[in-house]
């Protein structure tokens, strides 16, 4: 068997030249410069969509911005919201994201996109998407004391008055008394 040396401070110091190099790919957040990315990427803002019995609530994550930076488009069956954040010339270190949001949220039910509510508070979009109405539950009370009382006084009608066609109880019992003995 061969003898294995170990050579610790090499492998730190090749493992600390991996890190360098993987944090030369990140901004630096002390003493940074403003640098202009012209091609900046697309964010895509978080949402959270709630189901109510009136209406679809559509809120949108869209911290920093302003009613004027975004575009709101509603159809019948989804959303799509547009907005731009963009970086104020008196910065001089940012580490905050800027450029352009884009989001399409597909609806899972048919709104009336002429009555949309819409509110910026606190960096959160919300969206009050009413429902058409054909789709929102339709709710029918039965009260089953009035349904149970309407049965009994059914039934008592029914036996107190014989059907036009049927025999009464006494011809019946004639005529099988009459069969019965005959035999």
């Amino acid at each position: 068997m061969y003898p294995i040396y170990l050579q610790p401070w090499r492998e730190l110091d090749h493992l600390r030249t991996q890190l360098d190099k993987m944090f030369d790919q990140v901004p630096q957040s002390r003493n940074c410069a403003v640098k202009t990315q012209q091609n900046r990427p697309t964010r895509t803002p978080a949402i959270e969509l709630q189901n109510t019995e009136e209406a679809l609530i559509l809120r949108v994550e869209v911290p920093g911005m302003e009613a004027k930076d975004l575009d709101i488009q509603v159809s019948r069956q989804a959303v799509q919201i547009i907005g731009t954040y963009t970086q104020p010339a008196t910065a001089v270190c940012t580490e905050f994201r800027y450029g352009e949001i884009r989001r399409v949220i597909e609806l899972p039910l048919p709104v009336e996109q002429d009555q949309v509510k819409a509110d910026l508070k606190n960096g959160i979009l919300t969206l009050s998407l009413p429902k058409v109405s054909a789709v929102r539950p339709s709710v029918v009370k039965i009260n089953l004391a009035e349904v149970a009382q309407t049965q009994t006084e059914g039934k008592t009608e029914n036996h107190t008055t014989p059907a036009e066609n049927s025999a009464t109880d006494s011809e019946i019992a004639g005529d099988l008394w009459e069969n019965t003995s005959a035999g």
